[in-house]
């Protein structure tokens, strides 16, 4: 037994908001023209009730478009849309930052006149191999700033080809990776610093074994670094070092503060030698103390220096 097609949605309920409404007073020989009139009410209530769908549909798309935009000019990233001969297509606000020119002004502007001059092979390169085979790309630019022409940023850049009726485009987006490369350049400057320093120096953990030691430090106690990094620093005692100045020196660094004092050491070969020595904890953001960080200065030639002084100055008097 065949079953019949249920209603369209708008139909049912058409049907069942004129169901609800009180019959047309009109005789009952006139039964061809009522249901005339009730199918047109239903057509009309259906139309109406698709209407009403379509305006909430519309409103809702709107809404999902609003906030599509939202996101997309008020992202912390940059957002470029490149035609096929690299022509900027769109912008939102933090790619114009970026690359310091107002959003306006950057439509149908070749994204090449951006990039740094070093750079410059490297962005065609990856520009022309993504717009052929397509795909996506992901590698680090250096951008010019139209603002500031001393100023380059350094940013992050993936893409992907999109394609459409119109014709491919690349999709980019910029990350500001210039704040970390100004880390890393601090850091290389303080190492080389550190590394380089005619004094001693030497950082240790809590248990006073060695982490770090510069190369004057090795100059200076005889042993390489590899027979160095993870001794403890007793490997430089030479036991004539009174036992109060460690008692002191350890006092001080477990409650937190710096000492300094000087040490009678021994060396790799045997010979010895005095140093002087400031020992600071070395405390992490939160307070913590991780490390003891020791900047030395050998004393040997300076009281060598000053025997033979005292010498002089003693045979001269006739003492």
């Amino acid at each position: 037994m065949s079953q019949e097609n249920p209603l369209p949605p708008f139909r049912a309920a058409a049907e069942a908001w004129v169901a609800g409404e009180p019959p047309a007073a009109e005789p009952a020989e006139s039964r061809s023209a009522e249901e005339l009139l009730y199918e047109l009410r239903v057509h009309q209530i259906q139309l109406e009730m698709q209407n009403e769908a379509l305006r909430a549909s519309q409103f809702a798309l709107e809404q999902a478009r609003d906030r599509y935009v939202e996101l997309y000019d008020l992202a912390p990233v940059g957002y470029l849309t490149l035609t096929r001969s690299g022509l900027i297509a769109e912008a939102n606000i933090a790619a114009a930052t970026l690359l310091g020119v107002a959003r306006k002004q950057l439509l149908d502007q070749r994204f090449e006149r951006f990039v740094a001059g070093t750079d410059q092979d490297l962005w065609q390169q990856q520009f022309a191999a993504v717009m052929t085979r397509g795909g996506r790309c992901a590698f680090e630019l250096a951008l010019n700033n139209a603002e500031v022409a001393s100023f380059a940023r350094q940013v992050q850049v993936h893409g992907a080809r999109v394609d459409s009726a119109a014709g491919p485009t690349l999709r980019l987006t910029l990350t500001d990776v210039s704040g970390r490369y100004a880390s890393e350049d601090l850091l290389r400057k303080l190492s080389l610093a550190v590394e380089q320093s005619p004094e001693s120096i030497v950082i240790t953990n809590l248990a006073g074994e060695i982490e770090y030691v510069n190369e004057a430090f090795v100059r200076i106690a005889g042993y390489s670094r590899e027979k160095l990094i993870g001794r403890n620093m007793s490997i430089l005692q030479s036991g004539k070092t009174p036992r109060e100045t460690y008692v002191e020196l350890w006092d001080a660094l477990i409650h937190g503060r710096h000492w300094k004092g000087d040490f009678i050491n021994r060396r790799e070969d045997g010979s010895e030698y005095v140093e002087s020595a400031i020992i600071t904890p070395l405390r992490q953001p939160d307070g913590r103390i991780s490390h003891y960080v020791a900047v030395k200065e050998d004393l040997t030639g300076k009281k060598r220096r000053g025997r033979k002084l005292d010498s002089d100055i003693a045979r001269r008097r006739g003492w």
